[in-house]
């Protein structure tokens, strides 16, 4: 049994360090090698962590000390790279979402699985703490029924954020705006707490940028598999930038998540606990991808590189991690063509 992981960092972006933090500071998990198509790039960062430089990916993938690889490439471009990676023999992680297509997702998974190696996505807010004290509460039943669930993220990009790459704000490469890009970490927890969605009815708009092709403001009504309703709402249009919100409702007991923080914590004859002091909102024009979530991304760190040695499967596999993709989709079709549209994975 390999008691060390070796990691490649694949894409040399802003989220990058927050890869490479994490790395460091999980056991048995060490980054040996970096992948930039700009080889200069590549060199630096190579010479900047003392790794293994890579300028092409095929030479990359034949390297037998380099075990798993972490793709933080454009959106559309992830079930590309890791297919490759997973036909090499190596383990996958990619950045969130797991692609911009059902097919390719669904693709990616399917080759993972063949190829006998693992599949991760980066959603690291299921591993804040506030989540992991929410989902216990729910599993245990201290909500009792849940019936109302909500996710809201209400960000500010400026327009210099989307002209910062060719590729941001392009169905394409980024496969949507502010539900794919920005609110899908949310949206994700939402699936997670709540459950699987029957039913979503959309709305999608662009009001405060130009040039690009995708939303930066959408909600959405929801109908959980359970009965439950719900309703999200993605903004990167909410000068000059506030929170990011989960509200989570039940017969019993109510929780509210603010910038990942538990902000009201209320169960039927309890004592009311584990209110935060204050929140923490997103200021003007700050770019989250810049933000420290380094307990959380090094919890998620933690879980993969334990299911890559052990031969199990890491908590966000590819089969969680196409749930809010899936979602995404269904909002996009119903704001398309103005009509619900049901899910196929709540009846799976």
């Amino acid at each position: 049994m390999k008691k060390q992981i070796n990691f490649a960092i694949v894409g040399c972006g802003t989220i990058a360090e927050q890869h490479i933090r994490a790395i460091h500071n999980t056991p048995d998990a060490e980054l040996a090698a970096v992948y930039s198509r700009n080889a200069e790039k590549a060199g630096e960062w190579g010479q900047k962590y003392g790794v293994l430089s890579f300028s092409d990916y095929e030479l990359l993938l034949k390297n037998d000390a380099i075990d798993a690889v972490v793709i933080l490439t454009p959106s559309g471009t992830h079930a590309e790279f890791g297919i490759k990676a997973a036909e090499a023999g190596k383990h996958v992680i990619v950045e969130k979402p797991i692609d911009t297509t059902m097919e390719k997702a669904e693709t990616l998974i399917e080759i993972c699985e063949k190829a006998g190696v693992k599949l991760s996505c980066i959603f690291q807010h299921r591993f804040d703490e506030a989540i992991i004290e929410l989902k216990e509460a729910v599993s245990n039943n201290k909500l009792g029924q849940l019936n109302f669930g909500s996710s809201r993220t209400t960000w500010y990009r400026p327009q210099e954020y989307y002209d910062s790459g060719k590729w941001r704000g392009t169905k394409e490469l980024d496969g949507g705006g502010a539900l794919m890009n920005q609110s899908i970490h949310y949206i994700d927890l939402l699936l997670y707490i709540m459950g699987p969605v029957e039913e979503v009815h959309g709305y999608c708009a662009t009001r405060g940028h130009e040039g690009i092709d995708v939303e930066d403001i959408a909600v959405a009504n929801v109908k959980f598999a359970s009965g439950a309703l719900g309703i999200i709402e993605g903004n990167t249009a909410a000068f000059p930038g506030f929170n990011t919100a989960l509200d989570i409702f039940g017969e019993s007991g109510s929780v509210r998540v603010d910038s990942d923080q538990i902000a009201e914590w209320h169960i039927k004859n309890e004592e009311t606990t584990a209110i935060s002091a204050g929140t923490q909102h997103t200021g003007a024009g700050i770019n989250t991808q810049t933000a420290d979530y380094g307990p959380s991304f090094t919890r998620q760190y933690e879980d993969i590189v334990q299911a890559f040695i052990n031969g199990t499967e890491p908590l966000v596999n590819g089969k969680e991690a196409i749930k809010a993709l899936e979602l995404i989709l269904a909002i996009y079709e119903s704001a398309e063509t103005g009509k619900p549209v049901k899910l196929s994975s709540a009846v799976r």
